[in-house]
């Protein structure tokens, strides 16, 4: 009679495959139940152009399975350059000190989500420093396969509701000193539709 040792048993665990395809972010992203998305850190505004002595309130929100969570209370606020501007870690409150460009970083928990501040220095004379500076902008529409997903609240899908976001915005912009374009894109190309000039909403 021949001898094995000894056999040492362990109970069976049901152990969760990765799915491959999920390295694929067009696939993740129309597939959400089968590649759950990370949970993600959103500060607003992420650019900011401010003058210099006055302040700007950023707002932190928490991403996770499509639902945004304010934790502005939660966060904690720093800045690249104190030389430039300042922020309040608790509050997240910055205010422009001098003319330059930081970055202000939001962390809650082991998350981070960074803003680009710019800040301008007031005209001789005590005019805003923003009068004298117009912003090239260019919003993007997205035409991808996702964007045909059903959305809700009186919009039939996610383009119904990014079209009408994109023209409420294009509305609001001052153009008589700023310039915005209009661009949609796919995963194969993007489509230049309205160079950065005063733009029709209609589109």
């Amino acid at each position: 009679m021949s001898s094995f040792g000894r056999i040492t048993t362990a109970a069976c665990v049901n152990t969760v495959v990765p799915d491959d395809r999920c390295s694929d972010p067009a696939f993740a992203l129309a597939n959400p139940t089968i590649c759950p998305p990370e949970p993600k850190l959103i500060i607003y505004p992420s650019v900011v152009l401010a003058c210099q002595f006055r302040s700007i309130q950023f707002r932190v929100c928490y991403l996770k399975d499509g639902v945004e969570t304010d934790v502005t209370a939660d966060s904690i606020f720093s800045t690249g350059d104190p030389d430039v501007a300042l922020v309040g870690a608790a509050s997240g409150n910055a205010t422009g000190v001098a003319a330059g460009q930081t970055l202000i970083n939001a962390r809650y928990g082991d998350l981070i989500a960074t803003a680009d501040m710019t800040v301008l220095t007031d005209a001789p004379g005590g005019c805003d420093c923003c009068d004298d500076v117009s912003v090239a902008m260019m919003v993007l529409v997205d035409h991808t396969r996702s964007m045909s997903q059903v959305f809700g609240g009186g919009y039939t899908t996610k383009l119904a509701f990014a079209k009408a976001a994109a023209s409420r915005f294009i509305s609001e912009v001052n153009q008589t000193k700023d310039l915005i374009g209009l661009a949609q894109f796919t995963a194969a190309s993007t489509e230049v539709l309205s160079a950065p000039i005063t733009v029709s909403v209609s589109r």
